[in-house]
C-alpha cells in the first residue's frame, strides 16, 4: 500500500517537474539569456578599454557546458529530478 502511494508521489512530482520545465523554458530562459548577453557585452567593453590603455586583459576560461546544454538538458533534468524527489518526500510524509 505504502509503495503504491510513494510511486504515485514520484510520478506526480515528475509531472510537476515537466510542467515547471515548460514554464522555465518559456518564461525564465529568455530573461536569463538577456542577462548573459548584457554581461558578455560589458566584458567586451572592459576588454576593449584594457587593450586601449595597454593593460593586460582578463581571460575567461572556456565553458564546461555550452549554453544550449544548460538551457535544455541541464534545466530539464534538474527540475524533473527535483520534482520527483519532492513528490517522493511528500508521499513518505503522507504515509
Amino acid at each position: 500500500m505504502e509503495k503504491r502511494i510513494i510511486i504515485r508521489g514520484v510520478l506526480v512530482g515528475a509531472l510537476g517537474g515537466v510542467l515547471a520545465f515548460l514554464f522555465a523554458r518559456i518564461f525564465a530562459e529568455p530573461v536569463i539569456q538577456r542577462a548573459i548577453d548584457y554581461e558578455s557585452g560589458r566584458d567586451d567593453a572592459k576588454d576593449a578599454l584594457a587593450k586601449a590603455m595597454g593593460m593586460p586583459m582578463e581571460g575567461g576560461g572556456p565553458d564546461l557546458f555550452s549554453r544550449t546544454v544548460q538551457a535544455n538538458i541541464g534545466i530539464g533534468f534538474g527540475i524533473l529530478l527535483f520534482g520527483a524527489a519532492m513528490g517522493a518526500i511528500f508521499a513518505v510524509v503522507y504515509c
